[in-house]
């Protein structure tokens, strides 16, 4: 047990290895990294999944919190990080739901409690859902629980039912919502509404992907969602969006919305959903918002799609645009 393992550089590859003898997971495996720092923290959270259970039988007795964060060190080195992201947000949810639970605690009418119970849009709470099924689908928990708990999830959202999408008069009542004097809530609701970007992918852009020369948002792979929604696109400079973006950065490599935090966002969002009468705030509700009104203001479905990034027009009237007035279009553009 007190066999350790470390990195180890091989000279003819130029990088590191790390040999994890059978005795810890029951088999031996190896694992190359390019950088020394890398190695090592895997090295620190493979001995942390050999303390917590790993790949062995665990405890019966080991609590839900505690198998979660082997999990996620786990998970940390076999997924992408955009992945890892959403497990970490469910996982962290299901473990602060249930602190002192073990795992052979949650039975399906517990699961189903606490689904119903998270002040989440359903598109979230599906998310929330399928994060917590991965993780009772795990290799360790799967041998103290049988049978997975999360196996039914709920439906992802109502047929026929489209996401809400925002009035002129309510992206209005956002954008002159005060922010602690800042401004990178303005240009927060600025970027989701008049150029329908995703959450994610406004965290990640820079000032220097806004064209004013050309106008155009240059949005690149790397900026985007992730998966196979990584497309890179250019996105139409609107008059609406130069109104209300304040371009007051002078570092061009700084973000667009410098200042924002993920508790930030999340205070002014719940105050936003509180102004606007709704119980929680729709995620990507700006962004829905864009394409309905962008499909309605030019009727060009394939310009829509293209600047949302999606490879077809399909997804937009499947899911995203909603049926708006011309009138409210010219409204909504004119803000």
């Amino acid at each position: 047990m007190n066999e350790t393992i470390s990195p180890k550089l091989d000279t003819v590859r130029g990088r590191w290895v790390v040999d994890i003898p059978p005795s810890w997971f029951g088999r031996r495996s190896r694992r190359w990294f390019s950088d020394k720092l890398d190695a090592s923290r895997f090295c620190h959270e493979a001995a942390l999944r050999r303390t917590l259970g790993g790949d062995q039988p665990v405890s019966t007795g080991e609590k839900l919190a505690d198998l979660a964060a082997a999990f996620l060190a786990h998970k940390k080195e076999d997924v992408a990080d955009v992945t890892w992201r959403q497990l970490r947000w469910g996982i962290s949810m299901l473990s602060a739901s249930f602190p002192r639970a073990k795992v052979q605690d949650i039975d399906p009418e517990r699961a189903g409690h606490w689904g119903r119970s998270l002040k989440l849009s359903t598109r979230g709470r599906y998310n929330a859902w399928s994060c917590a099924r991965t993780f009772y689908n795990w290799r360790p928990v799967r041998q103290v629980v049988r049978d997975n708990p999360f196996e039914d999830a709920p439906p992802r959202r109502d047929r026929g039912k489209r996401l809400p999408i925002l009035s002129p008069q309510d992206i209005k009542l956002l954008l002159q919502m005060d922010a602690d004097d800042e401004t990178w809530w303005t240009n927060w609701v600025a970027l989701g509404a008049f150029a329908g970007l995703r959450s994610c992918e406004i965290e990640r852009l820079k000032c220097s992907s806004i064209d004013y020369e050309f106008g155009d948002i240059v949005v690149r792979r790397e900026d985007s969602k992730g998966g196979l929604a990584s497309r890179p696109r250019n996105i139409t400079i609107q008059k609406a969006f130069l109104r209300h973006y304040s371009n007051r950065l002078a570092d061009a490599g700084e973000s667009v919305v410098e200042g924002m935090t993920l508790k930030r966002i999340r205070k002014m969002t719940k105050r936003a959903a509180g102004a606007l009468g709704l119980s929680c705030w729709p995620r990507n509700c700006l962004r829905h918002s864009f394409a309905s009104y962008h499909l309605a203001e030019f009727a060009d479905p394939s310009k829509t799609s293209f600047e949302m990034g999606h490879a077809s027009p399909s997804l937009l009237y499947s899911t995203y645009a909603n049926s708006v007035t011309r009138r409210d279009a010219k409204a909504y553009w004119t803000l």
